[in-house]
């Protein structure tokens, strides 16, 4: 979906999308309009962000930047689903994934390296907080380029991992003797009739 902007600011254009996708009862996490006019939108709903919820949003943003006098061709938008790496952005995501692993990737620092691991603590007094081994760090979110959640879907953990492994394993060996046992038991029982007569 390409809509196009007629002297529209990009901070206005993230905001008109942003009451756009609010006003349909979208959780609009991030808007980023970034120099060559792509505008990537992340989005949450209480009930799932599908491939035609997204469709249906762009096509309601580019409405609404009709309507602020923009003609087709100049923006191309990409709406998308918060994913499994949930994007982390605002004050209330911090909040809400306290307890959960984050990956952090900062702005320049020289105390700290580009990219961290850690447990979200919380967001206390205008900082992100955060647990990385036994250090605890607070960060303003102006030093943080991107945070996002660490994907703990049904994953299980490595030990659990191989396990089920082991067990696949272990049914397909079982299946494939258990085949090859009929086999030569057939055979075997074949032998000892002609044995008989």
């Amino acid at each position: 979906m390409s809509c196009v902007e007629v002297g529209v600011e990009p901070s206005r254009v993230a905001s008109l999308v942003s009451r756009v996708g609010e006003g349909l009862g979208y959780d609009v996490i991030q808007v980023k309009v970034d120099h060559t006019r792509n505008v990537r939108v992340w989005v949450d709903h209480p009930r799932g962000v599908t491939a035609e919820a997204t469709r249906s949003l762009s096509k309601e943003i580019c409405f609404a930047l009709d309507e602020a006098g923009t003609d087709p061709g100049a923006y191309r938008f990409e709406v998308q689903s918060p994913g499994v790496d949930r994007l982390l952005a605002r004050p209330q995501d911090f909040e809400r994934f306290a307890g959960k692993k984050i990956t952090l990737r900062l702005r320049k620092r020289e105390d700290l390296p580009a990219k961290l691991n850690g447990v979200l603590q919380g967001w206390v007094e205008e900082q992100i907080v955060v647990q990385v081994g036994d250090e605890v760090l607070r960060l303003p979110l102006a030093d943080v380029r991107e945070a996002r959640l660490v994907p703990e879907l049904p994953f299980l953990s490595e030990g659990e991992q191989r396990a089920q492994r082991d067990a696949r394993k272990g049914k397909q060996k079982k299946g494939g003797g258990s085949k090859s046992g009929r086999h030569k038991g057939g055979g075997h029982r074949k032998r000892k009739r002609k044995s008989g007569r």
